[in-house]
């Protein structure tokens, strides 16, 4: 298993901050930024939303958007304790993190490595590019739709991909008339802000 994690710049798009909304913040909002410019905070820092990656040697492969800034080994453990069964080889970077919360999952080796080597993580990286490219076409996410962003490129990978045009329309008119909906338009206002409302738990994850 080869795990690393992917930062998406915070992102408000299509949420309003009317009435009460703001009181209800952990912390304060930061201004608007104007298309194309940089983010107020260099590197990794609490305007990042992290997504933990990780895939396996069949390449099945799984996201998590689990906090901001870089994750803690509880909010790891949290993550990776129904994904990762004891005895596993796990590849991960140098992040802290990692150590604590794979020693309590008991996995059988914990390989770390440098990013820059691109040794040991050519496949979490790969899928990196992948998801990069995935979302690029939607000129930005907003947070509290970024994991049903990665959820739909999964379910792309996964049932769609290599299959012809009738076998494709068939899968997908099979989950639209078994799927349930969950969100209508006059719910989609009071959506809860991942990592801001003051109801969600920080540990809460947003998986996919």
């Amino acid at each position: 298993m080869q795990l690393d994690e992917e930062y998406f710049r915070e992102s408000f798009k299509g949420v309003s901050f009317r009435g009460k909304r703001l009181r209800q913040m952990e912390d304060p909002i930061r201004g608007s930024y104007r298309r194309g410019s940089a983010a107020s905070m260099n590197g990794i820092s609490p305007e990042q939303i992290c997504t933990v990656t990780g895939i396996d040697d069949m390449n099945q492969f799984f996201f998590d958007v689990c906090c901001r800034s870089r994750p803690t080994s509880d909010i790891l453990f949290d993550v990776l304790r129904e994904r990762i069964c004891d005895g596993a080889i796990v590849n991960t970077d140098r992040l802290n993190s990692y150590p604590k919360a794979l020693n309590e999952l008991n996995v059988a080796v914990h390989n770390r490595y440098v990013p820059a080597s691109h040794e040991g993580l050519n496949k979490v990286n790969a899928l990196h590019s992948r998801v990069r490219l995935f979302l690029r076409r939607f000129n930005g996410v907003s947070t509290k739709w970024l994991c049903h962003y990665l959820a739909w490129m999964k379910w792309l990978s996964t049932f769609v991909k290599g299959r012809s045009l009738d076998k494709s329309c068939e899968i997908i008119s099979k989950h639209i008339i078994g799927g349930e909906y969950g969100f209508r338009t006059r719910t989609v206002p009071f959506m809860p802000i991942p990592f801001r409302d003051r109801e969600l738990n920080e540990l809460k994850t947003y998986c996919s």
